[in-house]
Order: structure tokens, then sequence, then C-alpha cells
């Protein structure tokens, strides 16, 4: 009886600390920061759980998991939604990342469902209209994406560009060709250069 009663004194300090019996408009700004810290420490908690990847953000995937968790925790903080409950589902949301990406780690047909797949742009300098259109890529997009990942300004010295399943474009640029002529009778020399 004597720890049921010390817990619920506890449990009152708690929640008088970060004020779990006001009105959210009524929070004061230690209670606010006294929230912060404690969601600080979840969510760190929360990227441990949900791994590297998470943090690398390389797929849609990774960004609207990152959009949904800092959209539950500010909901914590400002007290817009009940504290304990709202970490808890966080908490669920980054083991369910974790499961999620440790699947389409092991099977590939399920990494594929959640993450797409690579698609040719550009092959051999020739554009590929139908796969632009898919992925709505302009040839203004794919010009800017050109001379940015690859330094290419013509689409002729382009071997393929695809968009990748983290919706970046990739640049393979074609070989530079040289040809070498020392004098008449002796073999020319080709260097090719990628």
């Amino acid at each position: 009886m004597w720890e049921k009663k010390k817990s619920n004194q506890l449990k009152k300090i708690l929640d008088g600390a970060l004020g779990m019996d006001g009105n959210p408009q009524e929070l004061i700004l230690g209670q606010l920061i006294l929230r912060a810290l404690v969601v600080c420490f979840v969510m760190f908690l929360m990227m441990r759980l949900a791994g590297r990847r998470f943090l690398a953000q390389k797929n849609p995937f990774d960004v609207l998991l990152a959009f949904l968790m800092a959209s539950m925790m500010s909901r914590a903080i400002n007290g817009s939604t009940t504290f304990w409950g709202t970490l808890a589902l966080g908490l669920i949301v980054a083991t369910t990342y974790r499961l999620l990406a440790f699947g389409a780690c092991k099977y590939h047909g399920f990494g594929r469902l959640l993450k797409g797949e690579p698609e040719l742009l550009i092959t051999d300098g020739t554009l590929q209209k139908r796969a632009m259109n898919r992925n709505h890529v302009s040839n203004h997009d794919l010009h800017e994406d050109l001379r940015l990942a690859g330094g290419i300004d013509d689409l002729k010295k382009v071997k393929t560009a695809q968009i990748e399943r983290n919706g970046e474009i990739s640049v393979q640029r074609k070989p530079q060709v040289f040809d070498f002529h020392v004098k008449n009778g002796v073999q020319t020399i080709r260097l090719f250069i990628e």
C-alpha cells in the first residue's frame, strides 16, 4: 500500500511538471521545456530503433516517416494530444519502420513494392519519353540534372541517365575516344576515357 501511495505521489508530481492535467493553452515555459526534453530523449530512442537508413532519408518512405514523426512529436510538446500516448505511438511507428526496412532488405519483391524501381530516362543519348512522363520529369528538369550530376550539357554524351529509387537522377557519360596518330606507318593509338 505504501508503494502504491508513493507511486501516486510520483505520478502527481510528474503530471504537474509536464502540465498533464491542464489546458494546452495554459502550459508554462518550464512545462514546455520539460516536455521538449522528454520528447527529444524519446526521439533519440526512436531514431536508434528505426536504424541508420532512416537518418539517410534515401527514399520517399524514409521522408514520409520523418514528416509523420515530426508532426506527432510536436503535438506531444504543445499539448494538443495525449503526451504518453503520442510517445508510445512514435515508438510503435519507429518499430514498424524497422520491420518494414528489414523486410525490404531481405525480400527484393517487398523492397520493390515499398521503394519502386529505377527507370532509364536516357539510353545512348536518346530520351525515353514514356519513362519521363511516368516519372513527371520535364526536359528542363532532366537537363538541369545532367548538368548538376554529370557535368553534361549534350544528350549525345550520355550513355544512360536513370531516375533512382530515391528520386535522384544518376548519369553515366559515354566514354570519350581519342585517336593518337604518331606518324605514317605507325599504329594509331585509341584511348577511351570514362
